[in-house]
């Protein structure tokens, strides 16, 4: 995937929304109302795996859309073209949540 600014979709277990997140170099990282997300991915071949530590920033209770957790990681893998994935994700510390997340490109940054 290029790197840039992208609008992920997402549908967790509690909810569905969407957010920004900026991929650049490796590296991914976006916010929600409650929680940052600051991770790495990888992309070969158009398949994009990514590994994500989530860390609630507020002392405010969101409900969350995928984890109601102060700290959680998302692991997800997907097929992915230069400008969008379909990945499928999961919490390893919520066993049986399954997460779907669509990534589409929207600028350079």
């Amino acid at each position: 995937m290029r790197d840039g600014l992208y609008r992920s979709w997402f549908k967790g277990p509690f909810a569905q929304g969407s957010s920004a997140i900026i991929l650049l170099d490796g590296k991914a990282a976006s916010s929600d109302p409650g929680h940052s997300y600051i991770g790495s991915f990888t992309d070969v071949d158009g398949h994009l795996h990514a590994e994500v530590q989530a860390k609630r920033h507020t002392g405010l209770r969101f409900p969350g859309a995928v984890a109601d957790l102060d700290e959680f990681t998302i692991i997800c893998d997907g097929p992915s073209t230069q400008e969008s994935a379909t990945l499928k994700g999961f919490i390893p510390e919520v066993p049986g949540v399954a997460l779907e997340i669509r990534l589409s490109w929207v600028d350079e940054v």
